[in-house]
């Protein structure tokens, strides 16, 4: 069943003719969305920080994968200079506890962002899940990942 959803979630959106996934030096789309702890989080308030935005679902198999690669991420990172924000496309789960159910048993360690509508989703023209967006210090989109990422290919990008 997770396979076929995320089959079609990727297929109908590429399907899609107005879907183009955002180009690399374009400026990045700001946004607020709360967190599964009640955090209010806005992507501006990081500016001067890379940001890694990381689109995933609690039922995709190849986000699942790289969840511990993203913890590993997280706990490694200078977060005076590198943020990660996962952001969680709760307009495709079931319901919100799945999402705080999976963190829980995950043990997920950075801020997961609740996009309940699928505003940002569709503002970044997501392509399929996970997709990795990294953001430099000024706000523009350094690189576009798509499918599972580990922890060695952002930081080499976050260096380049």
């Amino acid at each position: 069943m997770k396979k076929i959803m995320t089959a079609f979630l990727f297929f109908t959106m590429i399907f899609s003719s107005e879907v183009q996934a955002l180009t690399e030096n374009s400026k990045a789309i700001d946004f607020e969305l709360r967190t599964i702890d009640g955090q209010n989080e806005k992507l501006s308030d990081y500016k001067g920080k890379t940001v890694i935005l990381n689109f995933w679902t609690s039922w995709c198999e190849y986000c699942y994968e790289e969840m511990l690669e993203l913890n590993a991420l997280y706990d490694d990172a200078d977060r005076t200079k590198v943020e990660l924000l996962a952001i969680n496309i709760t307009s495709q789960e079931r319901s919100e506890e799945d999402v705080r159910h999976f963190a829980q048993v995950n043990k997920i360690h950075f801020p997961i962002l609740l996009d309940k509508k699928g505003e940002v989703m569709k503002n970044y023209r997501i392509l399929g899940i996970p997709t990795t967006i990294i953001i430099d210090e000024e706000g523009m989109i350094k690189k576009t990942m798509f499918g599972p990422v580990t922890k060695k290919v952002i930081e080499e990008e976050i260096k380049k």
